[in-house]
Parts: C-alpha cells; sequence; structure tokens
C-alpha cells in the first residue's frame, strides 16, 4: 500500500519553520497553544489537554477549515504551475 502524501510533499521545506515561529509568536502573546505534532504516546490523553480541546472545539473548528482553505489553494497555484511546466 502506498502511503506517500503528495500535498505535504509538495510543500516547500520551510513551511514547518514557518508554523514553529506561528506558534512562537502565539506563545509569546499568552495565547494557548495545542501542539499537534508527532509524538509517540505511552499513556492516555491528560484530562487536562482533553478539556481544553472541549472547552475551544470552535476554535479548534475555525482552524481547520483555516488549514484546508489554505492547502486548498496552495494545491491550486501547485497545479498551474505544473500545468505551465507540462505545456511548454
Amino acid at each position: 500500500m502506498d502511503y506517500t502524501f503528495h500535498r505535504i510533499n509538495r510543500l516547500p521545506l520551510y513551511v514547518f519553520t514557518e508554523v514553529n515561529e506561528m506558534k512562537a509568536r502565539a506563545r509569546a502573546a499568552g495565547e494557548d497553544v495545542i501542539d499537534f505534532g508527532m509524538g509517540n504516546p505511552d499513556s492516555a490523553t491528560p484530562r487536562h489537554v482533553v478539556d481544553k480541546l472541549v472547552e475551544n472545539q470552535h476554535r479548534i473548528r475555525q482552524s481547520t477549515r483555516n488549514i484546508k482553505r489554505v492547502l486548498g489553494d496552495y494545491d491550486c497555484v501547485m497545479e498551474r504551475a505544473e500545468q505551465r511546466v507540462t505545456a511548454s
């Protein structure tokens, strides 16, 4: 089974640096930041994390919509660029 994630592979390498900088700025501004970065948990999610997710579910949904919109915009730009390269 092929587990290649083509959209992620097409992102510029610095995108993760930008995400880390955004998290750092938000934390410095006193905002709560829940980082869904890579990890290998060996126990259940702590109760305070679950509570914070429930408390902020509206913001999380809005953020998810924004992420999907940005990735969709990026995907369209990449497709147009690929079409130009293929056409030339």
